[in-house]
């Protein structure tokens, strides 16, 4: 059974001929049961789908889904509301863990460690593909979708910003001594402007909705960096507020300023997994950050450094960018991933590095075709 994951520009190719070109389409379809293809569909892709504003064309491409079922898919809604990993970082954690016999199916059960390693744990069949109908046709959801893709875009503008004028150098080169009380008070009203414009964007329904306790947290997170730099300097700033339980500050200081913010966020990834979903204490969940690579999740390995490459290497970043580096992660996990010829290029520039994890240069290049049906028929073998 081969995992299929197709690009969102071929489930509209496919829509398109299933309106003009019915027997085409039809054929399409049977070469694809004949040879036991599954389509892989994430959230993320549900997502792109629902902006389409022509509502005919949206239920054309939940016709589509339907007739290339089975589905596999990175969420279950079969089972509704799940206490399990949410997103494919999680489940990769959780898969690394039991690979190192740091949870086994005795302590959590074998059900729930098969559903929680797997990266795909969704399966839907032409029955449950009503399922994706009313999701793309429900307006709250739609209109969340709509908030994410702005959420995209405007951190698209920001890349594009920070791109013309962010350097990354190491810690160790970071500015060292106290910032002076002048820039510090400057950096603060910066701070509190930006959260006054993201309350105000997420007010007016422009980005998602954000609680007040996340915006608390964000603001007390960003004015402690700031107060510290102020007293201490950027450089002990950062290395206070970016711990490493797996690195020596000798070893932080090395690193260049997105590894050490790379590497902070998977232990602070790691220790959520393992508090919330297996409730270990704090004081255990050092071990388990300690246990782990970011390479042991090489599919979250592959879409930072896709959006890595992305600021680096695009003058023009936008929010699909986001969300082709998002379904690009699941790489490793499928049989044949079709995307554009921008991200086939930057995963080609990643895999030729020494540095890459092996679970990615093993895995089968994603393709960048033509958007044409004879051009997708050739390169599924059909």
């Amino acid at each position: 059974m081969s995992l299929i994951f197709l690009d969102t520009p071929q489930i509209g190719l496919l829509e398109e001929k299933r309106r003009t070109d019915y027997a085409r389409y039809r054929s399409f379809c049977n070469a694809w049961k004949q040879r036991g293809c599954t389509l892989v569909f994430t959230w993320t892709q549900a997502g792109e789908l629902t902006r389409y504003a022509d509502a005919p064309r949206r239920e054309g491409r939940s016709e589509v889904l339907a007739d290339l079922a089975p589905i596999r898919t990175d969420f279950d809604p079969m089972h509704g509301e799940s206490i399990g990993p949410r997103i494919l970082m999680h489940r990769e954690i959780m898969r690394a863990l039991a690979e190192r016999g740091l949870i086994t199916a005795a302590v959590i059960g074998a059900d729930r460690l098969a559903e929680w390693t797997d990266m795909l744990p969704g399966r839907l069949t032409v029955g449950h593909t009503d399922f994706l109908r009313m999701l793309m046709e429900n307006e709250d959801y739609r209109r969340l979708e709509s908030q994410m893709y702005d959420a995209a875009r405007f951190a698209a503008a920001a890349m594009k910003s920070e791109g013309q004028s962010r350097r990354n150098v190491r810690v160790q080169d970071v500015p060292g001594t106290p910032v002076p009380p002048e820039i510090a008070s400057r950096h603060r009203a910066e701070i509190e402007n930006a959260l006054r414009r993201l309350r105000e964007e997420s007010g007016l329904g422009n980005l998602p909705p954000m609680t007040e306790e996340m915006l608390s947290t964000v603001r007390a997170f960003s004015l402690g960096f700031a107060d510290r730099a102020a007293k201490v300097g950027p450089r002990e700033a950062l290395l206070e507020q970016l711990p490493v339980a797996r690195q020596t500050d000798a070893e932080r200081l090395k690193l260049t300023t997105d590894e050490l913010v790379r590497s902070w966020f998977f232990e602070f990834q790691i220790r959520f997994v393992v508090g919330k979903l297996l409730g270990a204490p704090e004081h255990q969940q050092d071990t388990f950050a300690r246990a782990l690579e970011f390479s042991d999740c090489p599919g979250s390995w592959l879409q930072w450094e896709l959006e890595l490459c992305v600021r680096r290497g695009t003058t023009e970043p936008r929010p699909s960018h986001q969300h082709d580096a998002e379904r690009l992660a699941y790489l490793p996990y499928v049989d044949l991933l079709f995307t554009d010829r921008q991200m086939a290029q930057f995963v080609e520039q990643v895999r030729n590095d020494q540095s890459t994890p092996k679970g990615i240069r093993a895995a089968p290049p994603p393709v960048a075709i033509s958007n044409s049906l004879t051009a997708l028929e050739r390169a599924l073998g059909f």
